[in-house]
């Protein structure tokens, strides 16, 4: 009898749930003999086990064949940072700032994506069912549609592959998916409470400031998506206060005027921060970073002329 049972369980730490539920890791057969550790099934049942290493004696897809069934226990570091399960289907239901994803130091911080920026930014999802299906296509058994355009990717990606290489099904594509729109909100809620303060260096508070005029210009042209300009939102945009950073609200030109050019005297400051408007400099893909910011600036400023 095949199991088709396939279940997942991510957890801020698998150690501490496996010392509490005792269970059998499961096993893959290489080679010569040679036997190794699943990396995240595991039995919470009875199944033969090896007294020494205290693996299961059967490779877990003869086990599965003979009616065993594994459950993968995940490490999934971000629910170390979600406190209650108010905070978790909050998360869930906002909508991220896709934008974040054509910056490679975002992107290198997220779920199963972080070495993929290259592939990530070049087809710019907008969704979690088209994050999904970027996801997808990083598997081996898909990836020969990398490459190929969302009809041709969407019209196959979910169908299992005839060599049976591994694949990522379309519910575990989408969980993941929405793994990585928590994160993305996430960033934006820790970068909301961190506040520069007296004992950051001058590039650092810099750094701050520019990069959340930047964030913050990209959140109001979502919140208000689709628009014809920035003008459409409001006649003076950039004077909303929505911009909220620790236990302070602002403008965007509050932070551009009244700190930035006001506070750091930095000529370059014009071709750094992006308004959303023709005359503006195009955004970067990266943040701003305070231990390169003057090669960053001067990139900024030569890429504007």
């Amino acid at each position: 009898m095949i199991v088709n049972t396939d279940i997942d369980i991510d957890i801020a730490d698998r150690d501490q749930l496996l010392k509490i539920i005792k269970g059998i890791p499961a096993m893959i057969a290489r080679e010569n003999n040679k036997q190794v550790k699943h990396n995240t099934g595991v039995y919470f049942h009875d199944i033969p086990s090896n007294p020494f290493s205290g693996l299961s004696t059967i490779d877990h897809k003869e086990a599965e064949k003979m009616g065993y069934f594994k459950i993968d226990v995940l490490n999934v570091s971000l629910y170390k940072n979600i406190k209650t399960k108010k905070q978790l289907v909050e998360l869930l239901d906002k909508e991220p700032m896709w934008e974040l994803l054509l910056h490679s130091d975002i992107v290198e911080q997220l779920f199963h994506i972080n070495n993929y920026a290259k592939l990530v930014a070049e087809y710019k999802p907008e969704s979690v069912e088209q994050l999904a299906m970027i996801l997808a296509i990083i598997r081996p058994g898909k990836k020969l549609l990398v490459g190929k355009s969302w009809e041709q990717i969407e019209a196959d990606v979910w169908l299992r592959p005839t060599d049976d290489t591994y694949f990522f099904k379309k519910s575990h594509a989408i969980a993941y998916a929405l793994t990585i729109a928590v994160q993305l909100n996430l960033i934006v809620e820790e970068f909301k409470r961190f506040h520069p303060n007296v004992e950051w260096t001058r590039n650092q508070r810099l750094c701050y400031w520019i990069n959340a005029y930047n964030i913050f210009t990209i959140k109001l042209i979502i919140d208000n998506y689709p628009v014809s300009s920035i003008t459409s939102i409001a006649p003076k945009p950039w004077d909303i206060m929505f911009v909220t950073l620790g236990n302070h609200t602002y403008s965007l030109n509050q932070i551009e005027n009244g700190i930035i050019r006001d506070r750091f005297e930095e000529p370059r400051i014009h071709f750094a921060i992006v308004c959303a408007s023709f005359s503006c400099p195009k955004l970067q893909n990266k943040a701003f970073e305070a231990t390169n910011l003057y090669g960053q600036l001067t990139n900024a400023t030569k890429s504007f002329s």
